[in-house]
């Protein structure tokens, strides 16, 4: 069954054992093995492992491929998210890199040009409120009377 599915890539059957030659031949008719469906199982586009399904009574039903399908598409999920995993560990990587490169110019902008500004602010700031308030000693002579 599965020298079937690898040679054409496609799903097979056999449904009956007994003209089958070769060892896994023998070992199917030897444990009461009369008919199997295979099902290959691709990854990335390749043929990455087959899906087989034995039946001792019956030959399973024409339609038997059509569930083993969603399966074996839920099954190739899990390598194929096992080989995408470093590659996607890299991109996280790469992206947090690129954002610490384009992040730093940004806090040496902020740092040295923000701080210059708020030191001119703030000395601007105490030469007006010193221009407009006069001194304390002028302050002093200055009488507060009560309202009429």
């Amino acid at each position: 069954m599965t020298t079937l599915v690898f040679r054409s890539g496609w799903p097979a059957r056999i449904d009956d054992y007994v003209d089958t030659t070769g060892s896994i031949g023998d070992v199917a008719r030897g444990v009461g093995i009369r008919a199997s469906v295979g099902q290959p199982i691709s990854v990335a586009g390749r043929l990455w492992g087959v899906m087989t399904v034995a039946a001792r009574g019956a030959v399973p039903p024409a339609d038997t491929e059509t569930p083993l399908t969603g399966f074996t598409e839920l099954v190739a999920t899990a390598p194929a998210d096992a080989e995408a995993q470093p590659a996607i560990s890299a991109s996280r990587a790469r992206i947090v890199a690129a954002g610490d490169t384009a992040r730093r110019p940004i806090e040496r902008d902020l740092h040295d040009g923000a701080q210059q500004r708020l030191v001119s602010v703030a000395l601007q700031l105490r030469s007006t409120v010193r221009a407009a308030v006069p001194p304390m000693s002028s302050r002093s002579s200055w009488t507060v009377s009560p309202a009429s």
